[in-house]
């Protein structure tokens, strides 16, 4: 044999085994074209039908929607000068994108989605037209996929966690995104009311308020309160901001120190700056309240229901039932 032919021959034995290291990790079926890419986007846990998130690199301490919209059933949320939200027509729902100018208006799918969350390039929400399972989808309006078969309320992503309140018991979970890891942090039922959370703690309505750490430790209670009405709007470095039947208060986060900001009815409470925004159902109006209750503005006459502050927008619910979605600047 010649000595080019001898090389000829080692060379073509080098590059199938080039090719076959590169693709020893796919799994071919016999509709698959043969391809190298090893990288798999996704795992199906088959027994859930539930997608095991795909990894990515997201910064931990990434806050996914602001605790007042959540608390007013996450309507809307602004991400890198995009706003994300839920747009209402005839009982549907869907979730759209535009930026913050109001252009490239955009409809990202057609899921009834509250509790929105956007962290990293991806859209977290409650899909309530699959009840209440939360689902996720990129911004671009592709890979939608369910990531928990709970069903669930008071949705909050952090980094690369997910808090919610379980619906059906009650209790708050923490679920990590990349493996559908989940814990139970409390055995203590959620009245109505919601949850916030700031850099260490989980605060919720215990017929009161209570806090405990993110892992679930260090229970402790800074408020009791056995009103009808309760519902923790939102904290600061130093204050908690609630409203109950009788009107608006502020407590400090060590339970030292309690202050009535408003006497009146008061509900649906959000917080931007330096001001409570809340509707007086009474007077079908929205007001905005400095956090140290001196100052008080009528924004809107107009009844409103789960409002949601955007920049310098308001988006909220002024029907009901059945929903109906308006934006208002609130300048």
């Amino acid at each position: 044999m010649s000595r080019g032919r001898h090389l000829l021959i080692v060379a073509i034995i080098i590059f199938i085994s080039i090719i076959f290291v590169g693709c020893k990790d796919k799994d071919f079926t016999s509709n698959d074209t043969p391809s190298c890419d090893a990288n798999k986007q996704q795992i199906v846990h088959e027994k859930e039908n539930v997608v095991v998130a795909s990894k990515e690199e997201v910064n931990e301490n990434e806050n996914g929607n602001t605790n007042g919209n959540l608390n007013n059933f996450g309507l809307a949320v602004e991400k890198k000068g995009w706003i994300y939200y839920l747009y209402e027509k005839d009982d549907k729902g869907y979730i759209y994108k535009k930026k913050i100018d109001g252009s490239s208006n955009t409809k990202l799918c057609d899921d009834y989605g509250f509790y929105i969350n956007v962290v990293g390039n991806y859209i977290y929400y409650n899909n309530a037209d699959d009840n209440n399972h939360i689902y996720r989808i990129k911004t671009d309006g592709t890979g939608r996929e369910k990531i928990s078969n709970d069903v669930v309320q008071d949705v909050y992503v952090e980094g690369k966690f997910i808090y919610y309140v379980n619906a059906e018991d009650g209790k708050i979970y923490k679920l990590k995104i990349d493996n559908k890891e989940k814990v139970k942090l409390s055995d203590d039922i959620i009245e109505t009311g919601g949850i916030v959370i700031d850099k260490e703690f989980i605060y919720y309505n215990n017929k009161g308020i209570t806090k405990i750490k993110k892992d679930g430790s260090a229970k402790t209670s800074i408020l009791q309160d056995n009103s009808n009405v309760f519902t923790i709007i939102d904290v600061d470095q130093q204050w908690m901001y609630y409203l109950n039947d009788v009107g608006l208060f502020r407590i400090k986060k060590d339970g030292t120190l309690k202050e009535q900001l408003y006497s009146g009815s008061a509900s649906w409470g959000n917080i931007k700056g330096e001001y409570i925004f809340f509707s007086d159902i009474n007077d079908g109006c929205i007001y905005k309240l400095s956090k140290d209750g001196k100052s008080k503005t009528k924004v809107v006459e107009d009844l409103a229901y789960k409002i949601n502050i955007i920049g310098n927008e308001i988006y909220y619910d002024y029907s009901n039932r059945p929903m109906k979605m308006k934006w208002i600047s609130q300048k």
